[in-house]
């Protein structure tokens, strides 16, 4: 076929289109026939999971398969990532970036995301379920017989409005009822609508241009006006418009017209006019030039060839399409289901047992010798009969095609040969399509439509083993991106504060040495690049570096700092908030810290909560503050005014408890906590350090304190901000300290925070209370490699680990590991550009070098000044 240079209206190539209209969530095929198209998101990654979750998800899914009613068709689609949607969120923030440390590296971020999707050939893959209506029986139900026999316009078509409205109900009945069976296996199916059904099909008919130019939104849009408005041009006297003439309706005009053009005259220039005005999306669909061969397609610049699937293996594991899910190529696989009826089936079952029989018996009779592959067939044909009966199994007519792309026929060939080897290692066959490239390109596109009828009949074990969902990716609409995942070379791209997400904490476990700081430090430049604020709480000065070169402000905390945090500083009132806390509860926190600070074993006992609860209250009213919320703003109290409170108070116990405090108010550790509050959150990047402190508990009460300060300095802010908590089990390891964490993560989401919580002392934290309900309220975990069995033994359990995912933690490289975000999990490799790896590194022959080099440009600058200043003496 002749290739076209360029896609007019009415061109050959919307004749290979073959869709008449894109409306109303659905897509209209010739013949009357409607189809909508869902995709399937949060896909669980089949083959990651453990053996109990897998069977479970199998079940789930064979369950969903027994309860179709009508056809569907099942496309999976991998292409190369689209990093545009990236791009332009970086650009929207370029403005704001200009002149600042940030600029470069977000530069360079850049930069080396497209050099890593060029390189590693990164995809992103998408499933898609396409549900057709039914065809014929919907129109029978509101009068079909009037579009053939009725002279009446208005009849026809009103009969025309009705079908079509029978139509796209049942359509959106299916579509309810397969959303409502894939849930439960973990996916969310969503109906595209019609601007990204027309996205998709684009994609699909040029797949080199839709890379490099998106469909806009204006060619998307169903345009109900002309842009020429001149009246004559109306086809009406009164200057009306024509009845009927929609954007997307043109489309199919164009193409009819293109059929009448061939034998009726030349309609008038007006005519002519009015259509080639009407370019409507299905123009923009259309390749610009469509070349069918023998055995591919061309669009445009890129070969296509779709293989049928023919021969089966005859023993499988559930998942056994993973090979071609998973495939390092461009990919499109395509499995039409058509449910049998049981009446159906059984009739085909006992004509097939009955010529088996007789086939045996002849044999028998003649002395012929037993054939075991009719043997085996009679054993399968009676338990699917059996199974059939009892309502356990159900019957499907199966169809699979793939279609695979390529630059240059050579590459085609290479790709094609590659896809049929992969298929024999499963004991599978496929065959070329051969004059029917055409035909079968439509059956792997989401059309519901199978053009060639490559059928097989199988029960419903045996498709659900074929259960498509193997190989999930982790992209989420708007997100960071963390690294790419080496299952499936996809994007690992999170979004922090994402409204579905139950809550913005996450929580992070590694081994010393696995890149954990590497992986958050990273992640927090990625926040910064977008305009996401953060604080650290860094207790081993890893995080110093990474604050001041970006400009932010370091806050050190230490005996002898000049930064200051009063323990005893009230929270702000707000009367609009019915959670903010009174002065009772805040009293009630403070004696749960003065329990890390005077009692980190044994804790306090009933008489000294009693006793510290009188002089805290005693402490706020020396300075007029009582429960009343207007006394708030007067200067609170220190550690020394709680000694004094204290200290006028009779007994042993208050005795005691001032000597056990005098410590922290004039003894060496004085500098700490007793000082007036002088820190604000003056900058979008801040670290508190806390290095300075080196005893467990004096951190464990930096972390508390800090902690609640940053709680008070959010009040009433609207704007996202991220707390990384580093090495958390610093303050989860006192009983106090864990409920005040677990609290103060699960009201985080209410000031619109992401807590996020590192910790290498694994197998402390998920033995803990506490810690374990830490992590229950994290909607984002990241698991790195562990060192030892007994802490992989303490996340499997929990996260419920399948043994290779248990081998990949214990085996990881720094950087590597497995994200989960809500119900599902991919492996990760964190990945960062060379001027970011400079900044964040932890590694100490890095450190060493590049100070090495530091002091060898600082030494050569020097000796260059030195040599200016002698030669200058010289003249």
């Amino acid at each position: 076929m002749a290739m076209r240079d360029t896609t007019e209206p009415g061109s050959v190539q919307l004749l290979h289109l073959r869709i008449d209209d894109i409306k109303r969530e659905a897509v209209c095929l010739p013949g009357n026939r409607w189809r909508a198209v869902m995709e399937v998101s949060s896909v669980v990654s089949f083959a990651l999971l453990a053996d109990t979750e897998r069977e479970v998800m199998f079940n789930n899914y064979r369950a969903f398969l027994n309860s179709l009613s009508f056809p569907i068709q099942i496309m999976y689609r991998s292409e190369p990532v689209d990093l545009g949607p990236y791009d332009d969120r970086m650009r929207a923030h370029r403005e704001r970036l200009a002149y600042t440390p940030l600029e470069p590296l977000a530069e360079s971020c850049l930069e080396h995301l497209h050099f890593l999707a060029e390189r590693y050939g990164l995809l992103e893959q998408r499933y898609y379920i396409a549900v057709p209506a039914e065809e014929g029986a919907a129109g029978a139900a509101v009068g079909w017989h009037a579009l053939r026999s009725s002279l009446d316009r208005r009849r026809r078509a009103n009969a025309a409005r009705l079908d079509e409205e029978a139509r796209l109900t049942q359509l959106e009945t299916r579509c309810d009822a397969v959303a409502r069976g894939l849930s439960k296996c973990g996916g969310v199916a969503q109906r595209l609508d019609d601007a990204e059904l027309a996205s998709l099909f684009y994609s699909c008919w040029s797949p080199d241009q839709s890379r490099i130019q998106r469909l806009r939104a204006t060619a998307r849009r169903a345009l109900d006006e002309f842009v020429v408005t001149s009246p004559h041009l109306y086809g009406a006297p009164d200057g009306r418009p024509r009845q009927g003439v929609s954007s997307f309706g043109n489309a199919v005009a164009s193409r009819r017209g293109l059929l009448r053009s061939r034998t009726q005259p030349a309609r008038s220039e007006v005519d002519s006019a009015l259509e080639l005005g009407s370019r409507s999306v299905l123009d923009h669909i259309a390749p610009a030039s469509i070349e069918v061969q023998r055995d591919h397609i061309r669009l445009e610049n890129l070969y296509a060839r779709t293989l049928k699937l023919t021969d089966y293996p005859r023993r499988v594991d559930a998942g056994w399409l993973d090979p071609l899910i998973s495939f390092d190529r461009p990919l499109q696989l395509s499995m039409h289901i058509t449910p049998i009826s049981v009446s159906e089936a059984m009739g085909s079952l006992k004509h097939k047992l009955a010529v088996l029989e007789t086939s045996r018996t002849l044999d028998a009779g003649a002395g012929k010798l037993k054939d075991p592959e009719r043997d085996q067939s009679l054993g399968d044909n009676n338990r699917v009969r059996d199974a059939l009966a009892s309502g356990v199994e159900r019957l499907f007519a199966v169809s699979v095609y793939v279609t695979v792309t390529a630059a240059s026929l050579r590459e085609l060939d290479s790709v094609t040969e590659r896809v049929e080897e992969e298929f024999d290692r499963i004991m599978a066959a496929t065959r070329h399509t051969t004059f029917k490239q055409d035909t079968a390109y439509h059956a792997a596109l989401p059309e519901a439509t199978d053009g060639i009828r490559a059928v097989r009949n199988l029960d419903t074990t045996s498709v659900a083993t074929m259960i498509p969902f193997t190989s999930g990716g982790l992209s989420m609409e708007g997100g960071l991106v963390w690294g790419i995942s080496p299952h499936n070379r996809g994007l690992v791209q999170v979004d922090p504060f994402d409204p579905a997400l139950q809550n913005y904490n996450m929580t992070v476990f590694a081994s010393s040495g696995s890149g954990k700081s590497y992986a958050i430090k990273k992640g927090l430049l990625n926040a910064a690049y977008t305009g996401l604020r953060w604080v650290v709480i860094d207790p081993d000065g890893e995080y110093r570096t990474l604050v001041l070169a970006l400009g932010g402000q370091l806050v050190e905390l230490a005996v002898g700092s000049p930064h200051h945090i009063n323990p005893l500083d009230l929270p702000a009132y707000s009367g609009d908030d019915k959670e903010m806390e009174g002065l009772s509860r805040h009293v009630n926190e403070l004696i749960g810290w003065l329990e890390i600070m005077c009692a980190p074993a044994e804790g306090f006992t009933s008489q000294e909560q009693a006793v510290l609860d009188r002089a805290l209250y005693d402490a706020y009213k020396s300075k007029g503050i009582t429960p009343d919320p207007q006394t708030h703003d007067n200067e609170p109290p220190i550690l020394n005014d709680l000694l004094e409170a204290l200290g006028a108070l009779p007994g042993a116990v208050a005795e005691h408890l001032a000597i056990r405090l005098e410590r922290y108010v004039s003894g060496s550790l004085s500098g700490l906590f007793n000082h007036p509050t002088n820190v604000d959150l003056d900058s979008d990047y801040i670290v508190f350090d806390v290095f300075g402190i080196k005893d467990p508990n004096q951190q464990a009460l930096a972390l508390h304190m800090i902690t609640k300060f940053i709680w008070r300095q959010i009040t009433g802010e609207v704007r996202p901000r991220i707390l990384v908590i580093d090495e958390a089990w610093t303050l989860m390891q006192h009983a106090k300290g864990g409920e005040f964490l677990f609290e103060f993560a699960k009201k985080a989401r209410k000031r619109y925070l992401a807590v996020w919580t590192i910790t290498q002392d694994i197998e402390d934290f998920m033995n803990s209370h506490h810690g374990r309900a830490v992590v229950n309220n994290s909607s984002m975990k990241l698991l790195l490699r562990h060192d030892t069995d007994a802490a992989i033994r303490a996340v499997a359990d929990v996260f419920k680990l399948s043994a290779d995912d248990r081998a990949l933690l214990r085996r990881a490289d720094p950087g590597d590991g497995l994200f989960y975000v809500r119900n599902t999990h991919v492996p990760i490799r964190i990945v960062a550009s060379s001027d970011e790896h400079a900044l964040i590194t932890t590694k100490p022959a890095e450190l060493v070098e590049r100070q090495t080099r530091r002091q060898e440009v600082e030494t050569g600058a020097r000796r260059a000044r030195s040599n200016g200043h002698v030669a200058s003496d010289a003249r």
